[in-house]
């Protein structure tokens, strides 16, 4: 009986080595799929940081480019209040080119008076005309600035949403491994 039992334990001893060393290379399996994972997850945050910071950046830029704008549409209402000086202006120089026509329909029989008149007239004509010419230019200066700026900003818009797109997808699969690696 103290045969069998020995016989018994040695078998007991050798099945307890086996299972020990079963467990040993499972466990090294499992440690090196760990590494592998933890390596992508590594990978993954890095470009998820990288993603972040440049949406952190274009989002800058946009709110620059919206600064510039609205200091456009200020200097714009400017411009506009200057126009609307000009047309004072010109309201007045009519009036008075008005007034000095009356003033020589009045004195037809001095010719001197008239051409004095005709004179003044063709004077505040010709510079209500170059107020007219400024102002022209001033609003086209305007408008391509303001085309311009908008093509700009849709164009950071672009990239913005393609970004955008590219985070979304990469938190996607960010999810995606940290839910396999819980598992």
């Amino acid at each position: 009986m103290t045969k069998f039992l020995g016989v018994l334990l040695g078998v007991l001893i050798l099945g307890i080595c086996g299972l020990c060393a079963k467990q040993w290379v499972r466990e090294t399996e499992l440690h090196t799929s760990l590494k592998a994972v933890e390596a992508l997850l590594d990978d993954e945050v890095a470009k998820h940081r990288a993603t972040a910071e440049k949406a952190a950046a274009w989002e800058k830029e946009i709110k620059q480019l919206t600064l510039r704008i609205d200091e456009q549409g200020l200097k714009i209402a400017a411009q506009e209040q200057e126009a609307n000086a000009t047309k004072l202006q010109l309201a007045e120089v009519t009036a008075r080119a008005e007034q000095l026509q009356k003033k020589l329909a009045v004195n037809a029989t001095g010719m001197e008076e008239s051409k004095e008149a005709m004179a003044t007239q063709n004077a505040a004509v010709t510079a209500q005309n170059e107020a007219i010419k400024k102002q022209n230019e001033t609003i086209e200066k305007q408008n391509q600035m303001l085309k311009d700026l908008a093509v700009e900003r849709d164009g950071v818009v672009t990239k913005l949403n393609t970004r955008m797109t590219e985070y979304n997808d990469l938190m996607t699969k960010y999810n995606e491994l940290a839910k396999k690696a819980g598992q």
